[in-house]
């Protein structure tokens, strides 16, 4: 008997652990495709970054890991969420949110997709490289995508851009 229960014990934190893992990656995958967005703003310390937001006049934070090491404070991006996962968000690093009139327009140099990130190149005043995140969503418009994409670059600041699939 404790021979089987020796095995049974870390069978059943085994299965727990690995139910309440896919309960979370559900829920996360039902406030993307579900949810209502507003716009986070990050703060970023080291190798995380803290996503800043309102939701229903309440402020809120999440502190999560940095998708990249292109990500800069001040930078704002989607946040997912919805009201019957109330304790759930997602930040969507393949969706910034900028203004255009602090950008100007350019055709991306080139653009290949690294493991989750779309790594861009573009001419300012000289060669640009930078990461953006990428998610199957914005792989689908990468695949959609009838030209070649443009990049957004900050007038003040070009170290700063955004790829775009139109």
């Amino acid at each position: 008997m404790k021979k089987i229960l020796s095995y049974l014990i870390p069978l059943i934190l085994l299965a727990t652990i690995a139910y309440l893992a896919f309960k979370s990656f559900n829920q996360y995958q039902i406030v993307r495709e579900k949810g209502e967005t507003i716009i986070g703003t990050v703060t970023t310390i080291g190798g995380n970054v803290i996503c800043k937001f309102k939701v229903n006049g309440e402020n809120k934070s999440i502190k999560l890991s940095k998708p990249n090491k292109d990500i800069r404070s001040g930078e704002k991006f989607q946040v997912y969420y919805y009201d019957k996962v109330p304790d759930k968000y997602y930040v969507s690093f393949a969706e910034p949110v900028f203004d255009t009139i602090n950008y100007k327009k350019i055709s991306a140099q080139s653009f290949e997709l690294v493991y989750d990130d779309i790594l861009f190149k573009y001419f300012v005043d000289k060669e640009y490289e930078r990461y953006q995140d990428s998610d199957k969503f914005t792989n689908e418009k990468i695949a959609q995508s009838k030209s070649l994409p443009v990049v957004y670059y900050n007038k003040l600041d070009p170290r700063l851009a955004y790829i775009i699939f139109e």
